[in-house]
């Protein structure tokens, strides 16, 4: 068997850029929890990003999908990206 490691997101540094762009070329900063969702897109959280991130499997690009990257305790009931934890 032969296995092959893919990096799909983050350039090593830690960080918080990259939106709109190639996950590769993202900084990430403590991802510590990952998931799938039907689409093979890959969601990300974030813990001292306070966010979740989204990769597209199509294209590959990262998008912050909850959270603003400031840490809190606010937005129940709003939009996703404008709630804090």
């Amino acid at each position: 068997v032969s296995w092959t490691i893919h990096t799909i997101s983050g350039t090593g540094e830690k960080g918080y850029t990259g939106d709109g762009g190639l996950a590769t070329e993202a900084q990430l900063s403590e991802p510590f929890m990952c998931e799938f969702d039907a689409k093979d897109n890959l969601f990300i959280v974030e813990a001292t990003n306070h966010c979740v991130r989204r990769i597209d499997a199509a294209t590959g690009i990262i998008t912050t999908v909850a959270g603003t990257g400031v840490p809190g305790y606010s937005g129940d009931g709003g939009p996703a990206d404008q709630g804090t934890f």
